[in-house]
């Protein structure tokens, strides 16, 4: 709270905005790290304190050869650090929890922070719309239930930034690291690279419209017969196994974003007519990997374990939204609303959450110190 006060103290100043931003920032995320602290030992997030366990007692080589919960010997990198984290803090729950947030949110908040740079917006918008970034644009509550696909997400977002940067050797190291985290990786990082591939070709830069319909209508049609295929022959287990839903509100309010997005490339169109390219990149990015999911729409396992990629480019959509909104009226009030907004979306996740926090947003916000060391001094199990 201290570090939000600070920050907000700094942008009013006028001082230092950047630096301001950044103390909000650090203050948002310390926050939900440590609501994350408090989060009781349930769903996959329990098989990860088992196995967080076991390699502290047993070793990282005895666990890792016993296969524990399953390891894919594909998908090691998590286990590397999950071990360091358990050495250097004695199995300490609540250190894998602060741990495991800030490597999911900071490295996103730097990289949405370098994006609002290239774009140059405003300090009070871009500091509304990391602030949604952070905790409106992902969903915070499966940040320790989907660990190892969550820390791929910021990897993913990363590869997005590091293509439009035009850094390769940080493009192949980010890819590669992903797949090492979680191979489902593989599929929107090779999108995303195909995405980045197509841009360089002029055709597409001074089409974009076109080339966005035709990949759509591609993307739709490959998803739909590769679930049929799996549906007819060997994965039919993923349309029977009930893991769940999307919600239809999730998925309006992403199309919607999506559409502001193609909304604000054809508004800020160059004469010459090619496109702005942070935006386009993303947008055929989305076309592709949105068109299989669509598409693949009957393998509901497949179409949840996937669609929370999308979470990371959210911010894109509703930056072009403000642009849109922002065009010729007045423009006080959509800062403030993007952080109310924000606000509200992260209360209602937690609330309708099946786990179990300690808490929901407005104890954790008024709760005194005392209180934060009760929760997470019941959090924080011993690996002894």
């Amino acid at each position: 709270m201290l570090l939000l006060l600070v920050g907000v103290f700094w942008l009013k100043s006028q001082a230092a905005p950047i630096r301001g931003r950044w103390f909000v920032l650090l203050g948002v995320i310390t926050f939900l790290a440590l609501f994350n602290a408090t989060k009781r030992p349930d769903g996959d997030w329990y098989w990860y304190i088992e196995g967080y366990w076991e390699s502290f007692r047993s070793g990282l080589g005895t666990y890792l050869e016993a296969g524990g919960l399953s390891i894919r010997s594909t998908e090691p990198l998590y286990y590397y650090f999950s071990y360091v984290v358990s050495v250097l803090s004695r199995g300490s729950v609540t250190i894998l929890a602060l741990a495991i947030t800030y490597l999911i949110y900071l490295p996103y908040a730097v990289a949405v922070e370098r994006l609002m740079e290239r774009l140059r917006l405003k300090d009070g918008l871009a500091l509304s719309c990391l602030v949604f970034a952070l905790i409106a644009g992902l969903t915070f509550t499966q940040s320790l239930h989907l660990v190892r696909q969550y820390l791929a997400g910021t990897v993913l977002f990363l590869v997005y930034l590091w293509i439009l940067e035009g850094q390769t050797l940080k493009v192949v190291l980010g890819f590669t690291v992903g797949i090492l985290l979680h191979n489902s990786f593989l599929i929107p990082g090779g999108l995303l690279l195909v995405s980045g591939f197509l841009w360089t070709s002029n055709a597409v830069r001074r089409h974009v419209f076109r080339v966005v319909f035709g990949l759509l209508l591609l993307s739709f049609v490959v998803g739909t017969v590769v679930s049929r295929w799996v549906l007819d022959s060997v994965f039919a287990l993923g349309a029977m196994k009930d893991d769940g839903g999307l919600s239809s509100v999730i998925f309006v309010i992403d199309v919607g974003l999506f559409l502001a997005a193609m909304g604000w490339l054809w508004v800020k169109r160059r004469p010459d007519g090619t496109m702005e390219k942070e935006t386009a990149i993303a947008v055929l990015f989305l076309t592709l990997f949105g068109g299989l999911l669509v598409g693949a729409r009957d393998l509901t396992l497949f179409l949840l374990r996937f669609y929370f990629y999308i979470e990371w480019f959210r911010v894109i959509g509703l930056i072009a939204l403000c642009g849109l909104a922002t065009r010729g009226s007045r423009k006080v009030m959509i800062p403030g609303l993007i952080a109310l907004i924000s606000v509200i979306l992260l209360h209602l996740r937690i609330e309708r959450s099946p786990w179990d926090y300690g808490g929901g947003l407005l104890d954790h916000l008024v709760g005194s110190m005392p209180w934060w060391v009760h929760q997470m001094s019941q959090a924080s199990w011993s690996a002894s």
